[in-house]
């Protein structure tokens, strides 16, 4: 992990995940990795997650840097 410019953790809103997430920023900032070079990337954003993206971002003491919003209803093109 020290040869990548960005590491790139993909989480989701619910709590396992949130567990897991903070556990790897714990670890990350051990490391002496900075918020700069560790990004988080909320994977599978909708209306109702981005309710509670505040409470994730308090509860890791870090902002979300990215959204992947969810697109169910869009019809793929083939």
């Amino acid at each position: 992990m020290d040869a990548v410019q960005t590491i790139f953790v993909v989480m989701t809103a619910d709590l396992p995940c949130l567990k897991n997430v903070r556990s790897c920023s714990r670890r990350s900032a051990n490391l002496g990795y900075s918020d700069e070079k560790v990004k988080l990337i909320l994977n599978r954003s909708n209306a109702f997650t981005a309710s509670h993206v505040k409470k994730r971002r308090d509860a890791l003491k870090r902002r979300i840097d990215y959204q992947i919003v969810n697109e169910y209803a869009r019809p793929s093109a083939l």
